[in-house]
């Protein structure tokens, strides 16, 4: 985990933000799935990859747990070959979880998606984001025409 107990003593802006969204807005769904987890250190000099377990998710956080250590509070996670990217910010930890929030909300239809899957390794490799509600090439607009809610890479 991060190696600190206690969040208290953390004043990066982007923890800040999430805390000032406390109060809960969407409902969780249970799930259970492995992605890849990219965070940076010393900058960006160094870049760190890992795995991630989402327990629970919902349109703005997750519940998850990993094996990495010394995990900064802001990092990304990833679906697929790098293919979607959500920013997070860890905003509390218990018993081994990290409590997230996303630094941008989700689509519904995506969310509720991830909750439904059967296979934990699902993302493990390249896949069709358009299969999970989100469009394909990084800056398209998508059905309703809104611009995606999240980073992608190319």
């Amino acid at each position: 985990m991060t190696g600190d107990p206690s969040l208290a003593g953390r004043k990066n802006y982007l923890t800040r933000i999430a805390r000032a969204k406390d109060m809960r807005r969407w409902p969780r769904r249970d799930c259970r799935l492995c992605v890849g987890l990219l965070c940076t250190q010393q900058g960006v000099r160094v870049i760190r990859k890992g795995q991630v377990w989402l327990h629970n998710v919902s349109e703005g956080g997750a519940l998850a747990s990993t094996r990495m250590t010394n995990i900064p509070t802001h990092f990304y996670i990833y679906f697929g070959d790098y293919q979607y990217f959500i920013g997070c910010v860890i905003v509390g930890e218990s018993n081994e979880m990290l409590h997230l929030r996303f630094i941008r909300e989700q689509p519904t239809e995506f969310i509720d998606i991830l909750s439904r899957l059967t296979d934990p390794f699902e993302f493990k490799s390249k896949v069709r984001l358009s299969l999970y509600g989100l469009p394909e090439k990084p800056g398209t607009k998508d059905e309703s025409g809104e611009q995606p809610l999240a980073g992608f890479a190319s």
